[in-house]
């Protein structure tokens, strides 16, 4: 049985999986009446199918998903329907204590290396909630555990010279991978960034998670690369991925450079559509050049 009850509010474990559903369900795409199976989203956000239950059962109060009897929970509609501020429940508090740490790692008020115990202290946190943020990030290639008591962070762009150096490597390699013979564009994969896209513009003047707007980003980008049929084009866009997630986390939360930054991955996106290879490939050039131009502010 859910651990919801009629008048029990939602855990903060429940909402964050509700919203990571429903991040899923857009990303993939996936078509109205789903079979939304615990078990694979269990193992899918490494927790236990209880907290999972919680969050189907979130939705369906939502009427996102329905429960049939001894079938489990269905989706009511597309994903391509859904929107990421479905919920309106607002973040949750494991996702304001991720942002709390990422901002801090960035502000250089966390070190390279930090125990539970001090992690505790100066979040003020339970422990619980503190193990689960930590294996997001760990999960996001952000932190490691150390052979002692503790978590290390991992290398990042953490200085003007370092993002200088990525943004160049970035602009030699992701529009080369547009031109290679092994190009293959996926319509079903472009149409499922297209809607993403829309829905993230209509939206950007909404209080959404940082993270999520992140992700649509860098999944454009890894979709690119992997579209190359180069596999050590995709591996060099995802390691910069996993590089740049700190630093430049704090800027999609500016509506101006959401939405500019949509319209030129919508540009792109439609010039592959019309077999337009090179101009995509300069599209994205100049996409990558004025994203290289902004100011971050560096700490330390």
């Amino acid at each position: 049985m859910g651990n919801m009850t009629k008048n029990k509010k939602p855990t903060d474990l429940q909402i964050n999986l509700a919203n990571q559903i429903v991040e899923l369900v857009i990303k993939k795409g996936m078509p109205a009446d789903s079979h939304l199976k615990e078990s694979e989203l269990a193992a899918h956000f490494g927790v236990s199918r209880s907290p999972i239950r919680g969050a189907l059962k979130l939705l369906q109060k939502r009427k996102i998903v329905a429960a049939r009897p001894n079938h489990g929970f269905f989706l009511t509609q597309a994903g391509k329907a859904l929107s990421l501020d479905t919920l309106k429940l607002g973040q949750s508090g494991d996702e304001k204590l991720y942002e709390k740490i990422v901002y801090d790692r960035v502000m250089g008020r966390v070190g390279d290396l930090e125990t539970e115990a001090d992690l505790l202290r100066r979040y003020k946190t339970t422990r619980s909630q503190l193990n689960r943020t930590l294996t997001r990030l760990s999960r996001e290639g952000i932190v490691e555990r150390s052979q002692g008591y503790g978590w290390r962070f991992l290398p990042a762009l953490d200085s003007e010279p370092a993002r200088d150096e990525s943004y160049a490597f970035r602009i030699v390699v992701e529009p080369a991978g547009l031109m290679e013979p092994t190009f293959s564009f996926n319509q079903k994969s472009a149409q499922h960034a297209r809607l993403r896209h829309q829905q993230l513009m209509k939206n950007a003047d909404k209080k959404l998670s940082a993270s999520d707007m992140f992700e649509i980003n860098a999944d454009f980008h890894e979709m690119l690369a992997e579209f190359s049929g180069n596999r050590f084009i995709l591996q060099a866009v995802q390691q910069q991925n996993r590089l740049r997630r700190l630093l430049e986390y704090h800027g999609f939360h500016e509506p101006g450079r959401i939405r500019t930054s949509c319209r030129e991955h919508l540009e792109i996106l439609d010039a592959l559509e019309r077999g337009e290879n090179e101009w995509a490939a300069n599209l994205l050039k100049r996409h990558l050049s004025v994203a290289s131009d902004m100011k971050i502010v560096f700490n330390g």
